[in-house]
């Protein structure tokens, strides 16, 4: 439902208009957990995506069902719900591996959203199709290759390890605009 109203938007709003897609048109807060395995196995990432004012209020129209003048986790896991179907298509924004080593990822059930001062949060996890075995210097990226979202990640904080192993660490790069 989300990105199913994500891409209606789209389609109304820039038909015949691609050098409006050029640029970010969603601004996601991102910060993610990478989890180890007791082997020292890469098994999960777990997401939490915080979007921007003016997309949150777009995306929860309606959804205050009770009329409380809020809207709450259950009023939205349906759309949460919705988003960790439609994400697969995206491959959840997230891409990993090492070297030509791509790694495909699946869902975990669990998905849920919240308001956190006027915004959307989604928090979701996602695993590796098997545990990974690290060789050498794994990457992963967070990014929309189409750049009509644009995440951005703390320069601290923004990725932390659960269960790593102790000669592990965590070094974040920021985003890249496209180039052309």
């Amino acid at each position: 439902m989300f990105f199913r109203r994500l891409l209606g938007v789209l389609v109304v709003l820039f038909l015949g208009t691609a050098p409006a897609l050029a640029h970010p048109h969603i601004f996601v807060d991102s910060t993610a957990q990478i989890v180890f395995d007791t082997q020292g196995r890469f098994t999960e990432i777990r997401h939490r995506w915080v979007f921007d004012e003016a997309f949150s209020a777009w995306v929860t129209q309606g959804l205050d069902v009770n009329g409380d003048g809020r809207v709450s986790p259950d009023e939205m896991q349906e759309l949460a719900d919705q988003n960790l179907l439609d994400l697969s298509e995206f491959e959840y924004y997230t891409f990993a591996g090492e070297g030509q080593k791509e790694l495909i990822f699946r869902p975990v059930p669990g998905a849920h959203m919240h308001m956190d001062n006027g915004r959307v949060v989604l928090e979701f996890s996602i695993v590796p199709t098997q545990a990974y075995e690290i060789a050498n210097t794994p990457e992963i990226e967070v990014s929309a290759p189409d750049y009509y979202l644009a995440f951005s990640v703390p320069a601290s904080g923004g990725v932390t390890p659960a269960g790593a192993p102790p000669d592990w660490s965590v070094a974040s790069h920021p985003p890249q605009p496209p180039s052309g």
